[in-house]
């Protein structure tokens, strides 16, 4: 189960390494027998972080079917 946070606006407060707003937070969920489907995941959650029209995208998405296209390109 994957969860995700998007703030256009960023959270001030949330203790950044970086100390700047954050705007994307992941929370993923996993049994102990997923391993190999929790690191699928945090690869391709690892690609769209990396490429900032990616991030750009995720963004300004307005529906979940939006993430999930993005989430199919990676």
């Amino acid at each position: 189960m994957i969860s995700i946070g998007l703030s256009k606006e960023g959270i001030l407060d949330y203790e950044s390494f970086d100390e700047k707003p954050v705007h994307i937070i992941f929370a993923v969920a996993a049994g102990e027998n997923q391993q190999k489907e929790y690191l699928r995941i945090m690869a391709k959650i690892v690609l769209i972080l990396k490429s900032k029209i990616k991030r750009e995208k995720l963004l300004s998405a307005t529906t979940i079917n939006e993430i999930y296209e993005i989430f199919k390109e990676v």
